[in-house]
């Protein structure tokens, strides 16, 4: 008796179908990637603008939004030193948000390389 692979209907062979499936995946993949660390960027440049036009903090929809957004920028709180004066200019949430974007990049190309995925 002999066994014979058909191809879907699309006319793809199994080997197709599968080569395939990493590349699905990769892109699904850094797309949720690229969507949650986005949001993070968006959070800490909306906390770096709130601060720059001197936002009240203790309105409680810029306070929460502060507490919220701390986490993201302790790890870089007194890197640099921040003079008195520049209260407004939110030096870490600067970093945090260009930190970020690196983390990305370097997230995207590590799932793209594992998973075989082509840029593009």
């Amino acid at each position: 008796m002999r066994c014979t692979v058909l191809p879907e209907r699309g006319g793809r062979d199994m080997a197709q179908q599968l080569s395939a499936a990493p590349q699905w995946l990769a892109a699904a993949v850094t797309r949720v990637v690229a969507l949650i660390f986005t949001l993070l960027e968006v959070l800490l440049i909306g906390r770096f603008l709130l601060k720059l036009g001197g936002a009240n903090a203790s309105q409680p929809f810029v306070a929460g939004f502060f507490h919220n957004t701390d986490p993201l920028v302790q790890p870089f709180q007194g890197i640099f030193p921040q003079p008195a004066d520049a209260a407004s200019f939110d030096l870490a949430a600067l970093l945090a948000a260009i930190f970020i974007v690196l983390a990305t990049a370097l997230l995207v190309g590590v799932v793209r390389t594992l998973l075989g995925s082509r840029p593009g």
